[in-house]
């Protein structure tokens, strides 16, 4: 599967700006239990992790620790890491 720069930056946008956050969910925000939801996506923080589920259908996993960890899950069984050295 190829996965082009711009869907990967407008990910990582998404997930940075967190637009309109709230912390109660609106008609037509993304359903489950989740501790923020914003425009295009809800977030979930844990002790181990921080998951993001967004439209579409995009899960984004960004493991807690010192060093950016990240994992970005597409539909269709595309898989992205971002980690740092």
């Amino acid at each position: 599967m190829v996965i082009d720069e711009s869907t990967l930056a407008r990910i990582l946008t998404l997930i940075a700006a967190r637009p309109n956050a709230r912390r109660r969910p609106r008609p037509g925000d993304v359903p489950g239990p989740f501790d923020l939801w914003f425009d295009g996506g809800a977030m979930r923080a844990s002790e181990g992790s921080t998951l993001y589920q967004l439209g579409g259908g995009v899960k984004v996993t960004r493991a807690a620790g010192e060093r950016f960890d990240l994992t970005i899950e597409l539909p269709g069984g595309g898989r992205v890491r971002v980690l740092a050295e």
